[in-house]
């Protein structure tokens, strides 16, 4: 019982109502021969990368046709997690927090020298990211006295996508000067409960998932950027051909006294674009 203990007032954000109510069942479940179920399954993944390209700070370019800086990530994360707990009583957690970062950039650096003393054609800042999430959690709990299962769906999506000429660098070309930074993202994610107990039986899901890249091109302060029979073109743009946000709680409860279940999916979906 003293393990029970710990591991129920562990939990006491759902609630002293929650706590007073469990124990005592353990304990009638215990003392009538019920073996205790626990389960708890915590994922946590942190996914972090760069993907770079550039043209390095003070670095001088006499001539060329043209010239294209290009950077493209595209990254993939299936996340599953599932507990189970049975036995006279029954209290499990599955705990799922998947954090998606990182930057994808084509730059010029500083003080950059780019047709300068010969002709450069044209120049091509092009960074693009994609990132598709899936985030999928289940938590069971059955018991023949008191069923708890409490399960948790977490997931940040916030890498930064960047195509831009850095501070005081000089850029002249004959044809056109383009920067386009472009990010495609989607996040899909579902939590399902279900707890189900012949005396008291109660279930939550809870499910935050915030969609929030930043996604930029820019000039830097003092640097010069001039076509002499093109165009110039700064381009920032965020799900331009689809993707977004998807996000699901289910929570299910059955007992044959008392049973409750609760259920809560928020979703934030705020790109930050700027040019």
């Amino acid at each position: 019982m003293v393990g029970t203990w710990v591991v129920i007032r562990g939990m006491t954000f759902l609630g002293d109502a929650l706590v007073h109510g469990v124990v005592p069942g353990i304990a009638l479940a215990v003392i009538f021969g019920g073996a205790v179920g626990i389960g708890a399954p915590v994922t946590v993944v942190d996914v972090t990368s760069t993907s770079s390209a550039q043209i390095s700070n003070n670095a001088v370019v006499l001539t060329a046709n043209g010239i294209l800086v290009e950077a493209i990530s595209d990254r993939t994360i299936d996340m599953n997690v599932g507990q189970g707990a049975g036995g006279g009583a029954a209290t499990g957690t599955a705990w799922a927090d998947l954090s998606v970062g990182g930057t994808t950039e084509a730059t010029v650096g500083d003080n950059a020298q780019i047709g300068q003393m010969d002709t450069v054609g044209s120049l091509q800042l092009d960074a693009d990211a994609t990132v598709d999430v899936g985030s999928f959690v289940v938590g069971l709990a059955g018991a023949a006295a008191v069923a708890l299962t409490a399960n948790f769906n977490f997931v940040t999506v916030n890498p930064t996508v960047d195509a831009s000429i850095g501070a005081g660098a000089d850029v002249k070309t004959t044809g056109n000067v383009t920067a386009l930074a472009e990010s495609h993202m989607v996040g899909e994610t579902t939590m399902i409960g279900v707890s189900v107990a012949g005396g008291g039986a109660v279930a939550l899901s809870w499910v935050d998932v915030d969609l929030t890249p930043s996604v930029t091109t820019s000039i830097g302060a003092n640097a010069v950027v001039e076509s002499t029979t093109g165009s110039v073109n700064f381009s920032a743009i965020h799900n331009a051909t689809g993707g977004g946000l998807s996000v699901q709680a289910v929570a299910g409860a059955g007992a044959g006294i008392a049973a409750g279940a609760g259920a809560r999916a928020d979703g934030t979906h705020s790109a930050m674009v700027s040019a």
